[in-house]
């Protein structure tokens, strides 16, 4: 088995159908590559046969921050294509994949830590005994990266979604998927922004 595929525990998704799964990623980004989300995609494709599907993930390698002409994520949102096996009837699930980065907007300890450590935030965990600046550093980051993420949403994990794709990755709400996050008897409620009228009776 892939390291990386051991390491992102995805492969219980697929096969229970859940409609919505959260993945964070604490392995090493090297050359933006996304070795341990690539072979869990491939793998469950090829065991399977359901396609996960990406868009452009804008989350980036220290190497590419002096580069970026973009503002960087810290995350993705990508489609679990159920219905490629269990038929076009059959709901597909969304994926919110989470990925630690930094790009200079962070709180000025994390930042200094992260000037500091050359490899930071994707230091090797080879040695386990971290100084309390690292620890903290790391610590510091997770919060930071989720306060972003999760700042004024509702409750529930549609919520979530519709607050990453309008505030994060500043999507407009028609280039949302909604067929993905569209109410449903344990989410009630319109989508902010992409309400869908109703045929006239």
């Amino acid at each position: 088995m892939p390291n990386g595929f051991a390491k992102l525990r995805l492969v219980a998704s697929p096969p229970e159908r859940f409609a919505r799964v959260s993945l964070t990623d604490s392995r090493g980004l090297y050359k933006r590559s996304f070795a341990g989300l690539g072979e869990a995609v491939r793998k469950i494709r090829v065991d399977f046969g359901i396609p996960i599907e990406f868009g452009k993930i804008g989350i980036y390698s220290r190497s590419q921050i002096d580069a970026l002409k973009e503002p960087g994520h810290n995350c993705a949102i990508g489609c679990i294509r159920y219905s490629a096996v269990d038929g076009p009837t059959a709901s597909d699930g969304i994926i919110v994949y989470i990925k630690p980065a930094c790009y200079g907007n962070e709180p000025r300890d994390i930042y200094e830590y992260f000037k500091r450590s050359e490899t930071f935030p994707h230091e090797s965990t080879a040695d386990q005994f971290f100084s309390e600046s690292q620890f903290e550093s790391y610590r510091m980051l997770g919060a930071h990266t989720m306060d972003q993420l999760c700042t004024e949403r509702r409750g529930d994990f549609r919520s979530f979604i519709c607050h990453i794709l309008e505030r994060h990755l500043e999507m407009k709400p028609s280039e949302w998927p909604a067929e993905l996050i569209e109410p449903s008897a344990d989410t009630p409620g319109q989508i902010p922004g992409n309400e869908r009228k109703q045929p006239q009776k």
